[in-house]
């Protein structure tokens, strides 16, 4: 097969004036957070340093490809069969951008990097300290109220597929682990598709755990973008709404039951709904854009507002935020709704209680992050953000 060649060149006034680096290149790419441009010529892969007059930092011969694992790891495919040698080269750009690294035995489902590198392999798909080494973990701690996730290695931030360091962030430097989660919730993220309900744990930031997969629990109904559809964390319940009628879902093994439980029957179709599993109670908009509450405890229904086009509950506040023809409005549970008028047309609204933000999309798709001081009922802005 004949292999396309490139010439590479190098613009250093925004493409006024192109100075070149070589020819016969196969494949190229810059390498993110350094100075440096990677290239395959020749069958040798080459590292320059654009920085220091196209300075080479490596040179490898004998490279037919790479692959990029992360931003400073690549695989390098050599012209040996890797089946048949079982050596796979893996080459670390950091600070000692000449240090060239292989991996022995690679076809062991726990990849074993250099002892210097990595420190740590892969186990039931877990990143887990590896005991013939004498590696020593800094003595780190959590905030106030969490607690180290050391199942999932609390320790150090590492790469979810390979076992790897992850590049510097910026708090790197911190007194605190990695991963830490609370004493008294859990945050995790879930998805509906057509057929399933995916569920991934996520540590007290709201940041993907190493070696983390989502659960896959099954559901006894096709479900669509436009379904009424809600899940209870708490319980994990399934709340939905379907001709007519709100129906709970149990689970089971990983799989929701077919036997749904009948709640209520209304004489209107639903937009959208969201459960409350503290408070046990459901908000209910309608295709007639009337905003309800609805106490599965006492079998209540209240109107809370009418000719509203969108809300958003904040469980972590337990609030409601939502939007009418000509108001925002704001209310907190058991308290008053507190409402502002306005003069935008707005698509989307989300108020955020910790910030005090408002996110305010509007129907020519501008985004505004503002925030605002309250004067005789009427919001001055102060524009934070516009897309």
């Amino acid at each position: 097969m004949n292999v396309r060649l490139y010439e590479l060149y190098i613009s250093r006034d925004f493409g006024v004036i192109f100075e070149k680096i070589t020819d016969h290149v196969v494949e190229a790419m810059w390498i993110p957070n350094h100075t440096s441009v990677l290239y395959i010529a020749n069958k040798t892969l080459a590292i320059i340093d654009v920085s220091i007059n196209l300075t080479e930092i490596i040179n490898v011969p004998n490279v037919t490809r790479f692959n990029r694992i992360r931003n400073d790891f690549l695989i390098l495919e050599g012209f040996e069969p890797f089946e048949k040698t079982d050596i796979l080269r893996i080459l670390h750009l950091d600070i000692n951008k000449d240090k060239l690294l292989t991996i022995i035995d690679a076809h062991d489902s726990g990849l074993k990097f250099d002892s210097i590198l990595l420190k740590k392999y892969k186990e039931d798909n877990f990143c887990v300290p590896d005991p013939l080494l004498n590696a020593t973990e800094s003595i780190k701690r959590c905030p106030e109220g969490f607690k180290a996730l050391t199942k999932f290695n609390g320790f150090v931030p590492l790469d979810p597929d390979v076992c790897a360091p992850r590049p510097k962030r910026d708090d790197e430097d911190s007194q605190f682990y990695e991963y830490c989660i609370s004493y008294n919730f859990s945050v995790r993220i879930f998805i509906f598709s057509k057929h399933s309900l995916y569920i991934n744990m996520l540590d007290h930031k709201g940041d993907y755990l190493p070696g983390s997969i989502f659960k896959i629990y099954s559901l006894p109904m096709n479900i669509t973008r436009d379904t009424p559809i809600s899940y209870d964390l708490n319980r994990k319940e399934i709340y939905v709404y379907d001709n007519h009628i709100f129906y709970r879902l149990n689970e089971t093994n990983r799989t929701f039951s077919s036997e749904n439980i009948s709640l209520y029957q209304f004489g209107f179709d639903v937009i959208s709904i969201q459960y409350d599993y503290l408070n046990s109670q459901m908000f209910v908009l309608d295709v007639n854009h009337r905003l309800f509450v609805v106490s599965l405890k006492t079998n209540y229904i209240k109107l809370l507002s009418q000719n509203v086009t969108s809300f958003k509950f904040h469980l972590d506040s337990l609030s409601i935020d939502y939007i009418t023809d000509d108001k925002i409005c704001y209310y907190t549970l058991y308290s008053t709704i507190i409402c502002l008028d306005i003069n935008l047309k707005i698509k989307k609204f989300i108020y955020s209680p910790k910030s005090k933000l408002h996110i305010i999309l509007l129907d020519n798709s501008t985004l505004f992050v503002t925030k605002y001081s309250s004067v005789d009922n009427s919001i001055n802005y102060e524009v934070i953000f516009v897309k």
